[in-house]
């Protein structure tokens, strides 16, 4: 028999479970109901001016409260929702692990691949949409010695035939020096020489 102790940490979960089936059906409604009831002036009218959403902490008590006044048959369907978020978190948890485990080869083979990769992806949804695809890109490079590498992929072109990179003159330094700098953020380790290119 699990102990209280056990039961009170295993009820978050099953209330998180609950609320991401239930939320739109049966969570939501009865939120909104009790929230315009506790702000509602003595007459019975809501109160005029900006009004603020429920906090989260009254979203858990009604939510608690709506999940343990349910039927055997919803806790069943609740519990076998928990069971596949548990699967789904481990699975997540088990491909984080992997991808660190790559070595600096590893991605840089990954990131050689991306031309033709993104070539193929956007070049296919501009046939399909009709729209128009501008990427932005970088990081550290093997091939660069560490350096960041910041690339652009665009796909669309105007009357002229002219790529968004080229029929913007500023695009260079208006977009893609802003993005270096950020990358050099995300990046503090790497050195600051970044090499640019299109990746068309």
């Amino acid at each position: 028999m699990a102990s209280s102790k056990e039961t009170r940490s295993q009820k978050p979960h099953e209330v998180e479970a609950y609320m991401k089936l239930y939320y739109e059906t049966k969570v939501k409604p009865n939120i909104e109901e009790a929230h315009a009831l506790a702000t509602a002036t003595p007459s019975g009218e809501a109160t005029v001016g900006v009004k603020l959403p429920p906090k989260l902490e009254t979203i858990m008590k009604k939510t608690r409260e709506l999940y343990q006044a349910e039927s055997p048959k919803v806790k069943a369907e609740v519990t076998v929702h928990l069971q596949q978020m548990i699967a789904a978190k481990e699975e997540r948890g088990e491909q984080a692990r992997k991808t660190a485990g790559l070595t600096v080869k590893d991605k840089q083979f990954y990131i050689d691949k991306l031309a033709p990769t993104l070539a193929h992806f956007f070049h296919k949804l501009h046939e399909v949409t009709g729209w128009a695809f501008t990427i932005l890109m970088g990081g550290p490079s093997d091939r660069l010695g560490g350096s960041i590498d910041v690339n652009s992929f665009h796909v669309g072109v105007t009357r002229l035939g002219n790529l968004f990179d080229q029929a913007y003159p500023e695009f260079n330094s208006g977009i893609m020096r802003p993005f270096s700098e950020f990358l050099a953020c995300v990046y503090p380790n790497n050195n600051n020489q970044e090499a640019e290119g299109d990746v068309n």
